[in-house]
């Protein structure tokens, strides 16, 4: 334990003990060190409440899951870090949260009745050790009435102005620095997405297009992208010269018997909510594809977008390719802030493999960044005081039911079997199928009358055909007011009718 003083020394637990009084006060409270894997649990929900923890090396996250199994991160504690001791404290049974590794980490565990009681050998130090716990629990109650202050705004807007606000008067000046480091977001992308990569392989640009324009020259050979899928992509791919395949998407996302037939070399795909279809690559082909791109190291290499993997609703996300890649594997990981945060705040970013790294500095050292670094060093502090990940589960609570109510106005509207609906378990849209539809072009043609903006699976076809799912409508509700979901369903209807009386007419 000698080689741990220095760490404990600066535990809020341990102020004002010296290394001398170390090893009575450590042998009296029932001491007991543990090595824990990266991954696994230090304690979990349910368990008895006894053991506060101290972080000798490595780092501990405390969590909570909700219902669906989604997961709120309450706090991480670093090496002379102290955690679990408000929950013990407040002489609850078992624990309502848990507590695992977030990388090898070694962790002191001490039995917190010691602490409390006392030991019944007149120890000196117990009641220097209860006046710390307590100072110690009621800094975090205050930190923790600090980040409600700002995470009961409303808008993101209002969050963020309220923190800056804040930042400024305690600068004292409208002029302050707030220290941005890429690891922030490395972290959160470790954590949430299981991507495996250091700050230096993080590339921050202004929206998906703008990096993704400045990857294709970096790759060679033909491009295979979804379809349906996401316009905007093949157009980028196409404009930087780089030869596109439209390749089918199935019930498991990308036919990987289409991409392997097709010669290409590269692979823009979207596994964790495939645009427009909604459906979730399995694990089963996640690993088949990353066999496709293994077999030819160096010459092939996928281009993973995340998209909408923040929000999902049912079931737990899988991790994403390039956590199963590694982080030299032949996967570019590319997401954005703009959906989960706001549209208006254009922050996407990149992690290259290590071995492209060289590649990239000879050919973009000398741009500047396109993204203000008032906007990144904000993201940064969102991310690390726990914001970003609280205004995620709030938002995830709002959207699930926006999505509820607006299934709910959809089955009221249209009579049983009539319309199937898809894609329900993620992202901010759904697809809704019309039995016995009219053509795509009549339900355009209604649209248009009615002043309705439509979107049909067909508009996604990137083959120019439009035979995709003919009568498939692409519902999105992440920017539906939540008065109008009800409205939805009437309208839809009024829209396939009059669609149905044109045809028949001509």
């Amino acid at each position: 334990m000698e080689a741990y003083y220095e760490i404990l020394s600066q535990c809020p637990l341990f102020t004002g003990i010296t290394r001398q009084e170390m090893p009575e006060i450590l042998n009296c409270l029932d001491k007991r060190v543990a090595e824990i894997p990266k991954g696994d649990p230090v304690f979990l929900e349910g368990e008895p409440a006894r053991f506060v923890g101290v972080v000798l090396s490595g780092g501990v996250q405390i969590v909570r899951d909700d219902y669906y199994g989604n997961r709120s991160v309450l706090t991480v504690a670093a090496p002379g870090g102290l955690f679990a001791e408000a929950f013990v404290c407040a002489g609850l049974e078992t624990l309502p949260v848990s507590a695992f590794a977030v990388q090898n980490s070694t962790v002191l565990l001490l039995d917190c009745r010691r602490v409390m009681t006392g030991c019944g050998h007149d120890c000196l130090f117990h009641s220097r050790l209860v006046y710390n716990l307590l100072q110690g629990i009621a800094q975090k109650n205050l930190a923790l009435t600090e980040k409600i202050r700002f995470m009961s705004r409303k808008t993101t807007r209002e969050k963020l102005m309220e923190f800056l606000l804040d930042q400024a008067k305690r600068h004292g000046s409208a002029e302050f620095t707030i220290p941005y480091d890429r690891q922030a977001l490395a972290d959160y992308l470790a954590e949430y997405r299981g991507v495996q990569c250091g700050a230096h392989q993080v590339v921050v640009g202004a929206g998906l297009e703008y990096l993704l324009g400045l990857l294709a020259p970096l790759l060679h050979g033909t491009a295979a992208v979804e379809t349906p899928g996401y316009p905007r992509a093949l157009q980028v791919l196409e404009n930087t010269g780089m030869r596109c395949c439209c390749l089918p998407v199935d019930e498991g996302g990308l036919s990987l018997d289409a991409l392997d037939r097709s010669g290409a070399a590269v692979c823009y795909v979207t596994p964790s909510h495939q645009f427009p279809t909604g459906v979730t690559m399995p694990a089963g082909r996640r690993a088949e594809l990353l066999h496709w791109a293994a077999r030819r190291p160096g010459q092939r290499y996928i281009i993973e977008d995340d998209y909408d993997s923040e929000f999902r609703f049912d079931t737990r996300p899988l991790p994403s390719l390039q956590g199963m890649a590694g982080a030299d594997g032949p996967v570019v990981y590319l997401s954005t802030c703009s959906r989960s945060l706001a549209p208006g705040i254009r922050i996407a970013y990149m992690v290259l493999p290590e071995h492209l790294l060289p590649a990239w500095h000879a050919k973009y050292r000398l741009y500047s960044g396109t993204v203000s670094r008032f906007e990144q060093q904000t993201l940064a502090r969102f991310i690390t005081g726990g914001y970003f990940t609280r205004h995620l589960a709030r938002e995830r609570v709002a959207y699930k039911a926006r999505r509820d109510a607006l299934t709910a106005a959809l089955t009221a509207a249209f009579a049983p079997g009539e319309l199937t609906l898809t894609g329900l378990h993620t992202g901010l849209h759904l697809l809704a199928h019309l039995r016995n539809a009219p053509p795509d072009a009549a339900l355009h043609a209604a649209a248009r009358a009615q002043g309705v903006r439509l979107s049909l699976l067909s508009d996604y076809d990137l083959t120019g055909s439009g035979s995709t799912a003919p009568g498939t409508f692409v519902l999105g509700y992440g920017s539906l007011a939540d008065d109008s979901c009800p409205s939805v369903g009437e309208t839809l209807k009024k829209l396939c009718t009059a669609a149905r009386d044109s045809s028949l007419r001509v």
